[in-house]
């Protein structure tokens, strides 16, 4: 997920260009899947000395604001913490609200998220090539 994180660190970098306020939250996020049996099951690795769990997806928000402009947009993005090959952000794009719902934190209870846009859709969340 390295390059891939790196291109999404770099598309929030470039945000700062062009807004003037930039907030971005991440965490882990750890995730039932479904067993055969129809139960819904979290299941991770533990690494290392210290018994580290290893998050089966990371959550990233970004919130963008331009006060010249009087835009405010947010995104939200839930990623599987395993190496991704498609580019293209938007398609990890989920719910503010419902990625609050899975991940089981409020995670900016004052927020009023009716007052922000979409983040990909009025920036295109394109995420920036490598060298």
């Amino acid at each position: 997920q390295s390059t891939w994180g790196n291109r999404l660190e770099m598309y929030c970098r470039e945000l700062t260009q062009r807004y003037s306020d930039i907030y971005i939250l991440s965490g882990p996020a750890f995730l039932p899947t479904i067993a055969e049996d129809g139960r819904r099951y979290v299941k991770y690795e533990i690494i290392g000395e210290n018994n580290v769990a290893v998050p089966t997806h990371l959550f990233k928000v970004i919130i963008a604001e331009s006060k010249k402009k009087n835009k405010q947009l947010i995104g939200a993005f839930l990623v599987p913490n395993q190496p991704i090959k498609d580019d293209k952000l938007d398609n990890f794009q989920v719910d503010f609200t419902h990625l609050e719902k899975l991940i089981g934190v409020k995670l900016l209870p004052e927020l009023e998220i009716k007052r922000f846009k979409n983040l990909c859709q009025i920036d295109g969340c394109v995420l920036p090539n490598t060298i």
